[in-house]
């Protein structure tokens, strides 16, 4: 049987929110997911429907995202969401499957492995629909569904450092050559920034907005070099070349364009090392995962999924 909602299902949200949802609230509903665009709608087909290429890879919380799925998130009282509550946000495909939530995680890292410009790997052609879930889950489920998600992110990021989790700072890169970037000192969480500077703030654009500092440690967890300016600068001031007197943008990929002003040509391409390419010609793209700003629950979630026996 096909499930698509075309009325909005503010009642089963309702009883979601003050009794939880068993599971079967909406095995009698129709349900739909829009499209990113907001253009269209398409039904979501079960998830044992024989043509279901995931219908093996369904876990227990993709059941629950299932029979969960609501139609308009605005009527969710989130100021006000009781114990155990849950919001999730899934993809279904172009031909009505709903994505398996830990496959969902595997395409963004593939992208991200890949350059993260969606060349290789594009989400958005491989499910274009999307759906929200919201109800109560259970603390057991919510706990197995963490620990999966950051099982699947273990294998796109270099080993966590235990002397890191020991001492975690405001936010951290795992850059290629083992090394730590850190925003903040070690032991810095949950203490007050060194300048005026709100959390929201923290690792935007690698620039730090107030007093607080970058730090750059070695594999060992040696401090090398501290910059109050941005990360890259930890190895542009040690390099023995000299940076060009141009503009500058950052690929998510830790390659440095700089270009001329006047023409818009590139004068020259620098690794995030602070060494100079050969050429002017852009490099392919890479994995730009050691390049992506972790925060202190991330740091501990991978650090807990890498080293769990």
């Amino acid at each position: 049987m096909k499930h698509v909602i075309y009325t909005t299902v503010l009642i089963l949200v309702l009883l979601c929110m003050t009794e939880g949802c068993s599971g079967n609230e909406g095995n009698d509903s129709i349900k739909e997911a829009r499209d990113i665009a907001g253009l269209g709608v398409i039904k979501i087909l079960d998830l044992d429907n024989p043509e279901n290429p995931y219908k093996d890879a369904y876990e227990p919380w993709d059941e629950w995202v299932y029979q969960s799925i609501v139609l308009d998130p605005s009527t969710i009282d989130r100021a006000n969401l009781p114990e155990n509550f849950k919001i999730l946000k899934a993809r279904v495909t172009q031909d009505g499957f709903l994505l398996p939530q830990l496959e969902k995680i595997k395409i963004y890292h593939e992208d991200k492995l890949h350059g993260g410009d969606r060349s290789e790997v594009d989400i958005k052609e491989i499910a274009p629909y999307a759906v929200q879930s919201a109800a109560i889950m259970s603390p057991e489920m919510s706990e197995e569904l963490r620990f999966a998600v950051y099982t699947v992110m273990s294998e796109y990021y270099s080993e966590v450092p235990k002397w890191l989790v020991d001492n975690l700072p405001h936010s951290a890169m795992l850059l290629p050559n083992g090394d730590v970037v850190t925003f903040g000192a070690l032991g810095s969480y949950g203490q007050p920034f060194e300048g005026e500077i709100t959390e929201e703030k923290v690792g935007c654009c690698g620039r730090s907005k107030g007093k607080e500092s970058f730090y750059r440690y070695n594999a060992d967890g040696e401090l090398l070099i501290t910059s109050p300016i941005a990360w890259w600068y930890l190895y542009f001031d040690k390099t023995e070349y000299t940076e060009p007197a141009a503009g500058r943008s950052m690929r998510p990929d830790g390659y440095f364009i700089y270009t001329d002003a006047e023409t818009d040509e590139i004068v020259s391409v620098w690794n995030w090392d602070g060494t100079p390419l050969e050429s002017t010609v852009l490099p392919p793209p890479r994995d730009t995962h050691p390049f992506i700003i972790l925060k202190p629950i991330q740091l501990q979630g991978l650090y807990e999924a890498q080293n769990r026996n």
